[in-house]
């Protein structure tokens, strides 16, 4: 009889796993994030069904802005991760626009910033000023296309421009160094 019951317990616990196991893996669907037109490229993440994924971050790359993720190939509908669900097999498409590379000379420092084609140099987070100079004495004056040695023939840029090329932006001021 205690072998009986065993045998039972051991049906019963089989059975119990294996309908979990199902469940889960019923329960779970896979998003497949394409980083570009090469069908190789891309990064595959299981989720719940039912559930919001995650915005896979992406990094800039020479020349490339990356715009966001969308539902289809002609990336035309884009993905909203705080409200769409994934109920199956989901594929997201990379957008990517053309950048340029900004060069902020300040004093000893500088710093590369990629940009979307078209963005006003005045949304660009740390252009207004530059960060860090040494001068105690010294009052930033503005931006110029050249450095201070030419100041002479330098031309100084507004940043109420949009951006639709690579651009050296070099920190001048008045005053003693």
């Amino acid at each position: 009889m205690l072998r009986k019951t065993y045998k039972v317990l051991s049906i019963a616990i089989v059975l119990s796993i294996s309908v979990l196991t199902s469940f889960y893996i019923i329960s779970r669907t896979s998003v497949k994030y394409y980083y570009s037109l090469n069908p190789y490229d891309y990064r595959e993440i299981k989720y719940t069904r039912g559930s919001t994924i995650d915005d896979i971050a992406v990094e800039n790359t020479s020349g490339l802005y990356f715009e966001g993720w969308y539902q289809d190939k002609e990336l035309t509908k884009r993905w909203d991760f705080d409200n769409n669900k994934v109920y199956m097999s989901t594929s997201l498409y990379a957008k990517w626009d053309k950048a340029h590379t900004v060069k902020v000379y300040d004093q000893q420092n500088v710093r590369i910033v990629q940009v979307k084609n078209g963005t006003n140099l005045l949304d660009v987070q740390g252009i207004s000023e530059p960060i860090n100079y040494q001068c105690t004495t010294c009052i930033f004056i503005g931006w110029y296309d050249l450095p201070m040695e030419y100041k002479e023939v330098a031309k100084k840029i507004d940043l109420d421009f949009m951006v639709h090329e690579d651009l050296n932006l070099y920190a001048h001021f008045s005053g003693e160094y």
